[in-house]
């Protein structure tokens, strides 16, 4: 009877030992920190280039006279729509009439020289060199007087095509030099340009034939197509940005000169990038950061190249290599010496 109390004993406390004994081991199991992990797959990504610009017409241009003058009249007023050839200023043709008499008068005498010179050269009584001046000279009188009535032609500024007086530069009564601009004329029979300015860094990405959307405040939700036509091959020196030119693709509704324009370029080049979960990343300066990643059993802290940061992914360019695996949740509490498993 002694000996199976002694027995039983035992055997309590045997059972007693081993209850104490397993949440030690399990405690122990538990130290390991549960983590997620998420494979690195790279893919060729191209975001937008973002900006805004103004609406111009394709063709822009300053118009002048090609004489001087004082201006005697002014036909249209800023922002005036006009058609091809219509007369939009004149000059003063006071003096420029006066100097085409006085070619033509100078032009008849010539020919009266030319051809007394011609008969006493026949005669033999001139010498053949006065003879040749007098020819000389005529041509020069004719020269004169075409250049007198060009001038007098265009002492008066026509529309070169259809289209809108953009900017009045000059007023009647006004004396204005040869060539100074008068008017600033954009034609609404070329295709439609927005204007943009974009930094040193968006123009390496940009090429001509990328594809845009352009939208404007005064059209509500309405997305016009372009493409890039033309790139600035040099810096403003004021700004530091680049000049683009986006042509609309044949607009369904009439536009107007000086819209403000909202715009998206996307560039046909792209880059090759990882989309990773944002939670992976433990740290981070600039364009460089840092992130666990897992490998049988063991995690590695590696540095990384940030290209951008969209909502909740992050984007990178390199540092950790094809189907590698990042850990993206418990990163707080790990760190290279820490033990690990899996959960996904």
């Amino acid at each position: 009877m002694k000996m199976k109390n002694k027995l039983s004993y035992f055997l309590v406390i045997f059972l007693f030992m081993v209850s104490c004994q397993g949440p030690e081991k399990e405690e122990e199991k538990d130290r390991s920190v549960k983590i997620n992990v998420h494979e690195v797959n790279y893919q060729p990504y191209s975001f937008p280039v973002h900006t805004s610009g103004k609406l111009v017409s394709e063709t822009e241009s300053k118009l002048s006279f090609k004489t001087g003058g004082i201006i005697a009249n002014i036909f249209v007023e800023e922002g005036e729509s006009v058609s091809k050839g219509q007369t939009l200023a004149a000059l003063n043709l006071s003096e420029i009439k006066a100097r085409k008499r006085q070619a033509k008068l100078a032009l008849e005498k010539a020919r009266r020289d030319y051809r007394r010179a011609k008969n006493l050269y026949q005669d033999t009584v001139a010498t053949k060199e006065d003879f040749q001046n007098a020819r000389t000279a005529l041509e020069v009188a004719k020269s004169d007087y075409e250049i007198a009535q060009f001038n007098l032609k265009h002492s008066s500024i026509k529309a070169p095509a259809k289209g809108k007086i953009l900017k009045k530069l000059s007023s009647v009564n006004e004396m204005v030099a040869p060539g100074y601009p008068v008017f600033l004329f954009g034609s609404t029979a070329t295709e439609w340009v927005v204007k943009i300015n974009v930094t040193d860094k968006d123009i390496l990405k940009i090429r001509e034939n990328d594809s845009a959307r352009v939208q404007f405040d005064a059209y509500d939700q309405k997305t016009f197509p372009g493409k890039v036509s033309r790139i600035s091959q040099s810096a403003d020196p004021y700004t530091g940005t680049f000049e683009v030119d986006i042509k609309l693709q044949n607009p369904e509704i009439p536009l107007t000169q000086g819209l403000i324009a909202s715009t998206d370029i996307y560039p046909e080049q792209s880059r090759k990038l990882a989309a990773l979960p944002i939670e992976a990343l433990i740290e981070a300066s600039g364009k460089t950061g840092f992130m666990y990643v897992y490998s049988e059993g063991n995690i590695d802290r590696r540095k990384i190249s940030i290209h951008r940061i969209v909502e909740d992914t992050l984007m990178i360019e390199g540092g950790v290599n094809e189907e590698e695996r990042v850990v993206t949740s418990g990163v707080s509490y790990i760190n290279e010496e820490t033990k690990v498993r899996l959960t996904n």
